[in-house]
């Protein structure tokens, strides 16, 4: 069992509650925690091929327009804000913070990254806290890491999906890709329409649950289980044989995995 995970996550948890306390406390001996946010907008002059998006507090919105360049409009402040640049096709969103003046975190007003209609770029999020919306849309690779927070994607479709999971939910409206990968440590992932011939689970606690295209008949199935429950049967390909159909391959130590089928 990876007991880094589970440690992880707990050690997160505990150090989120001591600030916390902190803030209070501070609040309550008359400390002025609110912070004056500017809005600036951002607009890519390369021709970017990818998205590299960090966020560590508040919210971030992804979405489509009906524009010619990709565009960002992010909060800024002395105790937090964001740094955008690009370098080799790659633009980047990421968060700048004074950690020890940083307190006016209520209040951070959302991040917004807008891609032009119709332009399939890879996507690759990295969230610590707060809340994340990608709306419906095509990507080319698209990568999610997770510490804590929740992350809401729409109807998108892929080349290929993975996310790796701390803690925090993770919600999908619709995933179409060849493969799709899902390590989690805690926390909940729930995909309410999974389109996948090849789908990986990695679960050391937490739940996770799947709605995949098409019937159970169409997958072989291949379940390492320590601990935790799975409702799938262990069904993998014949040993020595060049396999290339529909897998669904999941290790458990902990928690649930459940899987329905739409057929």
């Amino acid at each position: 069992m990876k007991a880094w995970k589970i440690i992880l996550p707990i050690g997160i948890t505990v150090l989120v509650i001591g600030i916390v306390v902190f803030i209070i406390g501070l609040s309550m001996n008359g400390w002025d925690l609110t912070v004056e946010y500017t809005m600036n907008t951002y607009v890519s002059q390369e021709e970017n091929t990818s998205l590299d998006l960090g966020l560590s507090a508040g919210e971030m919105n992804v979405e489509f327009y009906d524009g010619d360049a990709i565009e960002v409009n992010y909060p800024d402040s002395p105790q937090f804000g964001y740094t955008v640049s690009e370098s080799k096709g790659t633009l980047s969103v990421t968060p700048k913070t004074n950690f020890f003046l940083w307190f006016g975190w209520r209040h951070v007003p959302a991040v917004t990254v807008k891609i032009p209609r119709g332009k399939v770029v890879d996507l690759e999020l990295d969230m610590s806290a707060g809340t994340a919306t990608i709306a419906d849309g095509e990507f080319g690779d698209f990568k999610t890491g997770m510490s804590a927070g929740w992350l809401k994607i729409g109807e998108i479709e892929c080349k290929k999906y993975s996310s790796e999971n701390s803690a925090g939910n993770l919600e999908v409206g619709a995933l179409k890709c060849v493969s799709s990968s899902f390590d989690m440590s805690a926390g909940a992932i729930t995909v309410n329409k999974l389109t996948s011939d090849y789908i990986t689970v990695d679960l050391s606690a937490g739940s996770a649950y799947f709605t995949v295209a098409g019937s159970v008949n169409e997958y072989r199935t291949t379940v390492n289980k320590s601990a935790g429950s799975c409702n799938l049967p262990d069904n993998p390909p014949p040993p020595g044989s060049s396999y290339s159909g529909k897998l669904i391959d999941v290790d458990l130590s902990a928690g649930s995995v459940h899987f329905n089928f739409t057929d």
